[in-house]
């Protein structure tokens, strides 16, 4: 990545800052269940549209693991208690709406960001022409590259991409908001999250003008200011490479 980058972010570097912006919409939703369903389907449309992009197929299971959505359920207690969190903050949200919102957006920020540096280690996984990487050619083999994904996450402090993005989200609550309400909107009109579809506004049933109006501007100044990045993400880069030296249990 170091050598010969281009002064603007590369379309590939637009899409995984695309889907993190989509992913920081989700905890906007104040719907129980909705926004964690949304978010699953977000992840998802991430890795196929990616995975994709290089021409690598994955199965069911392989898409699940990279998405970091496998098997992913909540017991009966633990529903009831995120419904009851969820119920009392939008309560104490119509009495605090400044301070909800602060707090929604904290959320965002840090969803945004998950989902910002898995694109990133994703693509570098895809990407036949990176040395040290290789799509997974099996459901184990993307078993260990989620392990290694975890593993280099785990390892870099991410407050500089934090930061970008908690600067851009405040700029754009009114967005935000929207954006939020839209994705909400068209769940809850096919009584679902949105299949898994490779393109979200496809999935979503959203217009490309709708989608761009959502997020586009949002996503062209957050890209750009995230491509000046670049020695945080040569950083992520060279852990990700060595956690998938090492294997699972190396």
């Amino acid at each position: 990545m170091s050598d010969g980058t281009p002064r603007a972010p590369v379309p590939w570097f637009r899409e995984v800052t695309f889907y993190g912006v989509l992913a920081g919409l989700c905890p906007l939703i104040p719907v129980p269940f909705l926004d964690d369903r949304v978010l699953a389907a977000v992840r998802r449309a991430q890795v196929r549209a990616l995975a994709r992009e290089r021409g690598v197929a994955l199965s069911p299971v392989q898409l699940e693991y990279l998405a970091g959505t496998y098997r992913v359920a909540r017991g009966c207690w633990q529903q009831a208690g995120r419904a009851a969190y969820v119920l009392t903050v939008k309560l104490l949200g119509k009495l605090f709406r400044k301070v909800f919102i602060l707090f929604a957006v904290k959320e965002g920020v840090d969803t945004a960001s998950r989902a910002f540096h898995e694109g990133y280690l994703l693509h570098l996984l895809f990407d036949p022409a990176e040395p040290g990487t290789q799509a997974p050619a099996d459901d184990l083999a993307a078993w260990r590259a989620r392990w290694a994904m975890e593993g280099a996450l785990a390892e870099v402090d991410p407050r500089p991409v934090n930061q970008a993005i908690k600067r851009a989200f405040r700029g754009s609550l009114g967005l935000l908001r929207d954006g939020a309400r839209v994705l909400a909107r068209s769940a809850r009109r096919r009584g679902r999250a949105p299949p898994r579809g490779a393109r979200w506004s496809g999935a979503a049933g959203l217009p490309e003008a709708e989608e761009e109006r959502i997020v586009g501007g949002l996503r062209d100044r957050l890209a750009a200011e995230l491509w000046e990045q670049q020695g945080y993400l040569e950083a992520l880069e060279a852990r990700f490479l060595r956690w998938l030296g090492t294997g699972y249990g190396g």
